[in-house]
């Protein structure tokens, strides 16, 4: 049993501080990060289950918080111009998206973003999908570039309704 258990099962008799607990928890997380999820779904079913206050509760997953790393990169900063931003490491993709559309830049949320030319169309063509790729295109899926703009990626889900992308 981890340092923390210990510490735990002697806070929760009486015998230990919440301070000295959290002191516990922070010295198995930084022996092994790996165990923040283990101990955060511990402590968050010893919360539900009424056996941890409130205020143990926060302290303890502030530390569990602070323990795991980062799962998503940092944004670029925002620097006040609204802009489609693609996400770094897709570089095949950009690579296809610049050679659908090689003229083009990228356009500002809320302007006029049609164009004319072979299989476009010169208004807002959001509702009907038929007009969202180049008819030659094929079928949308992973991969496909949606108004010469965005790429689908990566499919989420797929239902009776259609695929989520």
């Amino acid at each position: 049993m981890s340092n923390f258990r210990h510490s735990f099962d002697d806070y929760l008799r009486g015998n230990a501080t919440i301070d000295a607990t959290v002191s516990a928890l922070s010295e198995d997380l930084r022996g092994q990060a790996g165990l923040a999820a283990v101990h955060g779904a511990f402590i968050e079913a010893m919360y539900r289950g009424g056996a941890l206050p409130g205020d143990a509760y926060e302290a303890l997953m502030r530390q569990i918080n602070c323990a795991q790393p980062q799962r998503h990169p940092a944004l670029p900063a925002d620097d006040g111009d609204d802009k489609t931003v693609l996400r770094p490491g897709k570089s095949a993709l950009r690579q296809n998206l610049q050679r659908a559309n090689p003229a083009s830049e990228p356009v500002a949320a809320g302007a006029d973003s049609s164009t004319t030319g072979a299989n476009t169309t010169t208004s807002s063509t959001w509702s009907d999908p038929a007009h969202w790729t180049a008819s030659s295109a094929g079928p949308i899926g992973t991969g496909s570039i949606v108004k010469a703009r965005f790429v689908l990626e990566e499919a989420l889900g797929k239902g009776g309704m259609g695929t989520v992308y």
